[in-house]
């Protein structure tokens, strides 16, 4: 997942690379709307920009089970 630039006063808890995995994606996931949320069920995923997220591609659709990049097991 690529980043955006944001001042540090701005930047959430899970841009913190030294706060455990499990605490980042808890932080990420309470902020995500649903909408984007449902985006990132796609292969190509929108920037969220008030997070500051760049769009980015993960060669899997989860919405259909699909792999573009190799073997992959998706559970939507």
């Amino acid at each position: 997942m690529r980043f955006l630039s944001l001042p540090a006063t701005e930047r959430p808890p899970f841009r913190d690379a030294a706060l455990p995995m499990d605490k980042s994606v808890d932080d990420l996931l309470g902020r995500l709307l649903l909408g984007e949320r449902s985006g990132l069920l796609h292969q190509y995923a929108p920037a969220m920009k008030r997070l500051g997220i760049a769009s980015f591609r993960t060669g899997t659709e989860a919405l259909r089970g699909v792999s573009w990049l190799g073997e992959a097991r998706v559970s939507p």
